[in-house]
Order: structure tokens, then C-alpha cells, then sequence
């Protein structure tokens, strides 16, 4: 793989997504996206990027078509990931990145942190965040814990099995198309029903279930919870959870960069993650010493690299930016919105 792909000019890298069927999953990736979804089947994700073991993403097309991450890396490592991350994604690549359709709601659920998962004998925990595509009028999440809820409560409320005395629990948030919401590892959440989102987390499928709305599985039967597991790691005090929707970090007005507006949701470990906004043309400035993801929310246009090479990239559409690349050049057909992340 190294030798064939050695000559090659590095161009934006566009991958396979995976779909997979969910009990709460639906149809709007076809609608919204243009997906071609498995007749008869309710498709809940699509891992855009991944690099775990058993769910693999290949690239798309191009001189590395069907190369994983990890024959990226052993190709040309430090020219698509960046000098510093290189090496460590041979071993196990950072981020992953999903649209998710909730068509009904999904089960509430718990992440832990790196040092818990660790001993657990996982490389990481699991931070996330998750970015407003389209939503349903009164579309909601759950995050978090309302106030003066502990423990105690939070438990009669489980074992009464009472859906109502479960949702009073948790902090209700009303969401819409832009917004951004941040989910700390240990913070207790569910996607409710109608909400499209792209979610930017750790590489971790590392989930333990709280409450599952009385509901079974696919195979008929109901999933299984991991309560032991979540009372270890689940935040009742909300410490490190910060609002509800999150605020751009650099300050309440997006900043213009090449034309571009950009606004910065995140800028801390383990990653770095803001949204862009452009009509007719704009620059956009590369994070320079490492790769990029770019998740295409709204609108349609062409990426142009350092070469002048050009990609078309559309809402529902992903890439990742190599981290040769000093910038790009986004001409849209259509006003473009799209999520960019990278490794903090």
C-alpha cells in the first residue's frame, strides 16, 4: 500500500459510511441526505469516519480507495494525520464521527471518562458533542440531571419503571436546526424524537445503559441495562457539564475567517470542533500540523485543495482534510453550513 500510494498528490479523502440499523432509527437520511437506506429497515446512524476495529471505514475513491485509516497511517502518516499524530494513529485513530436520526427516542445512557474506561480495559472514554442538523418542532433532548435530583430519586424513579417519573428527572431541552450541544463524558443524556444530528465524539462505543422506556430490542427482546456500571461514573452534581446549549467559545459573534464565518464550540481535549457558514466563496484556514473531519450539515458546493483539485461535497456529505493541506477553498451552488473538528 505505502509504494502504490507514494506518488500520489493528497486530495480531500471522502470515506464509506456504515449504516446501522436502530430500534429508534428511521427514514430521514434518505430524505434529507439523498441516502440510498436498505429497503425495509430503520437506519439510526451513519458512521461517517471510524476507526474502531469492528467497524472500519473505508475511503471512497481515489488512489487510496478502500485503505482504512490504519493504511493511511502506514502509507503516508504524517502527511495525511499530521507529524505529532502519526504514530499514535497506527494504534488507535481519536475520533469518530456519526449523523444520527432519531425517529423515536433513545435510550438513556451514560459515557464514562478516559481513567474509568482505561481500567475497564478500553483505550478511552467517551466525550461528545452533537450538532443540530434539522429538528422537529418541540424536539427535545435530555442532558443531565434537574436540579436537586441525586441518586436516591433517580433510582425509585428507574425501578418504578414510570416513563413520566423518569423524564422528570432529567433536564428536558428544547433543540433546534445550529445548535450545539456538548456532553462531557459522565454526563447522563438521550436523543428524543425528531432530531437529525452530527455527533463528533472520542472513538469509544463504550455505553452503559440507564432506561430504555420499557421497550424491546430488534431480536424482540429487551436490551440490556448496565446500572452497576453507570452509578461508577454518572455526574449528579453537573460539575463539569456546563449549559445546556452551548455558547461559541471565542466569544457570542462568529468570527470571519476567509470569508467564512466561523464559530468555536470547543477548543479543549480531546478535540477541537466549530461550525462554518458560507455563500458564494470563501478560504478557509487548515488547523496546519494535523488532519481535519468536515461534516457537511446544509447546502452543496466544491472543496478546492492546494492543487486546485476540486471535490463536491453536499449536506450529509463527509471528508477529512489532510494535514499536508495549509487551507481550502469552499465555491458553493448553495449556501453551506458544516461542522470541523480535529484532534486538541
Amino acid at each position: 500500500m505505502a509504494t502504490e500510494c507514494e506518488s500520489f498528490a493528497l486530495g480531500l479523502l471522502r470515506f464509506r459510511p456504515i449504516l446501522v440499523e436502530k430500534i429508534w432509527g428511521g427514514r430521514r437520511l434518505e430524505a434529507a441526505f439523498g441516502r440510498a437506506l436498505p429497503e425495509g429497515r430503520s437506519i439510526g446512524e451513519s458512521w461517517e469516519v471510524s476507526g474502531l476495529r469492528e467497524a472500519l471505514t473505508p475511503v471512497a475513491e481515489g488512489p487510496f480507495k478502500g485503505a482504512d485509516v490504519y493504511r493511511l497511517a502506514e502509507a503516508r502518516g504524517e502527511e495525511v494525520f499530521g507529524p505529532g499524530l502519526a504514530g499514535p494513529c497506527r494504534e488507535d485513530f481519536p475520533l469518530l464521527v456519526k449523523f444520527i436520526d432519531a425517529s423515536a427516542v433513545l435510550s438513556v445512557q451514560v459515557h464514562p471518562g478516559d481513567e474509568y474506561a482505561r481500567g475497564e480495559g478500553f483505550p478511552n472514554g467517551k466525550s461528545e458533542t452533537w450538532v443540530v442538523a434539522a429538528a422537529d418542532e418541540g424536539a427535545c433532548v435530555f442532558r443531565g440531571f434537574n436540579d436537586g435530583v441525586g441518586p436516591e430519586e433517580f433510582r425509585e424513579a428507574l425501578d418504578s419503571g414510570e416513563v413520566a417519573r423518569v423524564e422528570r428527572c432529567l433536564r428536558r431541552v428544547e433543540v433546534k436546526a445550529g445548535d450545539v450541544i456538548d456532553l462531557p463524558a459522565r454526563t447522563v443524556h438521550a436523543i428524543g424524537a425528531g432530531c437529525l444530528l452530527c455527533e463528533i465524539q472520542q472513538s469509544s462505543d463504550l455505553t452503559y445503559r440507564v432506561y430504555d422506556w420499557g421497550r424491546a430490542g430488534l431480536d424482540g427482546k429487551p436490551r440490556p441495562l448496565h446500572l452497576d456500571k453507570a452509578w461508577d461514573v454518572m455526574d449528579f452534581a453537573g460539575d463539569d457539564a456546563g449549559p445546556d446549549i452551548a455558547h461559541p467559545v471565542a466569544g457570542d459573534d462568529a468570527r470571519a475567517g476567509g470569508g467564512a464565518e466561523l464559530a468555536v464550540y470547543r477548543d479543549s481535549y480531546p478535540f477541537h470542533l466549530e461550525t462554518a457558514k458560507v455563500s458564494g466563496r470563501a478560504r478557509v484556514e487548515s488547523p496546519g500540523d494535523r488532519f481535519e473531519i468536515v461534516s457537511v450539515l446544509s447546502g452543496r458546493g466544491e472543496v478546492a485543495g492546494p492543487d486546485g483539485r476540486r471535490t463536491r461535497l453536499a449536506a450529509g456529505d463527509s471528508a477529512m482534510v489532510p494535514a499536508s493541506w495549509d487551507g481550502y477553498e469552499v465555491i458553493c451552488e448553495e449556501p453551506m453550513k458544516w461542522v470541523r473538528a480535529w484532534v486538541v
